[in-house]
């Protein structure tokens, strides 16, 4: 396999802060394993979780004088064999990854693959490569209209304001809707007016005559 340039300090960093996170990351054992399966030296054990990690990828690539093994340190730990039987924490724990290293112009596909891309170049595109939120919410099967109603807030991953905008959504789908009722009742009014069953105004609302099945409510009849 051909070499592949070093990553920057500062990017292999952000990737070693995704996997040693200490909520969503690796564990130190589960660490401390993987750097011993791919053959990377492991000097710094005591060291926090995402500290440890950096030592020991940056010391590889500094000695190896390429990214190759770092590399295939990342396809071992998101290897989808070890999120047998969780599939969402496979998804976001790649998700993460990938807005990381979106700016390395790589990008882990679903199989545990890496595959080169265009380089990031700004927050907003390394978060629209990784689609966090959207790609979560396209798991759950969530309504096209709420996706296409909070995109912008999708692509700054701001979980309040998507929140919001999908309400707003709704909101703006039952109104359309109501639109739509009014005109079909306002049509119906206007033809059963000049129907010998027709409906006629009384009191606020259009009542039939004997043998007429229409009665709408005066808020929804024009003629009212």
């Amino acid at each position: 396999m051909a070499a592949i340039p070093k990553l920057e300090e500062t990017r292999l960093q952000a990737i070693c802060q995704v996997i040693g996170d200490t909520a969503e990351g690796l564990t130190g054992s589960q660490i401390g394993q993987l750097l011993a399966r791919c053959g990377i030296d492991d000097p710094s054990p005591g060291n926090t979780k995402r500290d440890r990690l950096f030592d020991a990828l940056r010391a590889k690539q500094e000695r190896d004088g390429c990214a190759n093994n770092i590399l295939a340190f990342v396809q071992t730990a998101l290897d989808p064999v070890r999120f047998i039987g969780n599939a969402a924490g496979f998804a976001a724990f790649r998700d993460r990854l990938n807005e990381a290293l979106a700016f390395s112009g790589l990008h882990l596909g679903e199989d545990g693959k890496l595959q080169a891309v265009s380089q990031a170049r700004t927050l907003d595109e390394a978060q629209e490569r990784a689609g966090r939120l959207r790609s979560e919410l396209a798991r759950r099967k969530v309504h096209h209209d709420v996706l296409q109603f909070c995109k912008a807030e999708l692509l700054q991953n701001n979980y309040f304001h998507a929140v919001f905008e999908a309400t707003k959504s709704v909101a703006e789908k039952i109104r359309t809707r109501r639109r739509g009722f009014r005109t079909q009742v306002t049509a119906t009014c206007d033809q059963h007016a000049t129907n010998r069953h027709g409906a006629i105004r009384a009191k606020g609302v259009c009542q039939p005559r004997e043998g007429c099945i229409w009665r709408v409510p005066q808020r929804y009849c024009s003629r009212a």
